[in-house]
């Protein structure tokens, strides 16, 4: 977390330890707004966490990961928590372009608020776990970034992406995610298979795996009731010759473990999740 540049002092001293209810999208829908968390010592550039929270894309907010962003931030970690529309008002690609405009807003405004663009690494459970994956698998990024006033060419490419159990292919016999599904793609399940195949294809990080991804971590609890952990070794067995990428099972833990700080699968989890990031973040 040692980097090289120093913020001036007056930023310094206009920075606030949590700024909430930032605008991505100017004149945009009330849930294009982020949040952004700073640790108390910003005399360099910081290493930057942009942590997307979960919900089945059908519900959910920022604060749910508020906990996790402060842990970070105890950590001298930089975090942003974006809000995303949800399903099912707004179907896919909805959720994946307001993440996609949040990542670019970060690069965006990385000298106003000290983020290092070199080293940021994006952190999801559920939902945003499949967002996040996105974010380190999708080649064209402008595919996402319809209407948003920021783009990501020519910026620095993704340290690392860390999935917490996230939705994968859902080639399974899973009725609760594929509801979910169900309402992020705007389909039936059950009378449009083939639409659902055709639009959940184009929906899921492991259709755009070329080799060029950043690392990626993958964390699933081994009695995950919602998203089975056959997700998690879907998506790795379709990335691990191709890329650098682990996938850590933690028994007994069911889901939606990561905002839980008091729970020991968490606590293992965050450990696993620093060991990553000392690896990808290296001083």
């Amino acid at each position: 977390m040692i980097c090289s540049a120093p913020l001036s002092a007056q930023t310094a001293e206009e920075l606030t330890p949590r700024t909430p209810d930032i605008p991505y999208r100017v004149d945009g829908h009330e849930r294009q707004v982020l949040d952004v968390y700073l640790p108390d010592d910003r005399s360099e550039k910081l290493s930057t966490l942009f942590i997307v929270h979960g919900g089945g894309f059908v519900g959910g907010q920022k604060e749910m990961v508020r906990p996790v962003a402060e842990y970070f931030t105890g950590q001298g970690y930089a975090v942003v928590t974006p809000n995303y529309r949800l399903a099912p008002q707004n179907t896919f690609p909805a959720a994946i372009e307001d993440v996609f405009c949040a990542l670019a807003w970060t690069y965006a405004n990385a000298d106003t608020y000290g983020f290092d663009v070199s080293r940021i690494v994006t952190i999801g459970e559920s939902a945003g776990g499949n967002a996040v994956a996105m974010l380190g698998t999708v080649d064209e990024p402008e595919t996402f970034l319809t209407d948003c006033a920021y783009d990501l060419t020519d910026v620095p490419s993704l340290q690392g992406v860390v999935a917490y159990y996230m939705p994968a292919d859902l080639d399974c016999n899973c009725r609760g995610a594929q509801r979910f599904a169900s309402a992020y793609l705007g389909v039936s399940w059950d009378s449009e298979m083939d639409t659902v195949r055709e639009q959940w294809a184009a929906a899921i990080p492991g259709t755009y795996l070329t080799g060029d991804e950043p690392p990626f971590l993958l964390i699933h609890g081994t009695d995950d009731s919602l998203v089975p952990l056959s997700e998690s070794q879907t998506f790795f067995q379709q990335a691990v010759d191709l890329i650098d990428i682990e996938l850590i099972e933690i028994g007994g833990a069911d889901h939606g473990f990561f905002i839980r700080l008091n729970q020991p699968e968490t606590q293992i989890a965050l450990d696993e999740v620093e060991r990553f990031l000392a690896d990808v973040l290296p001083e």
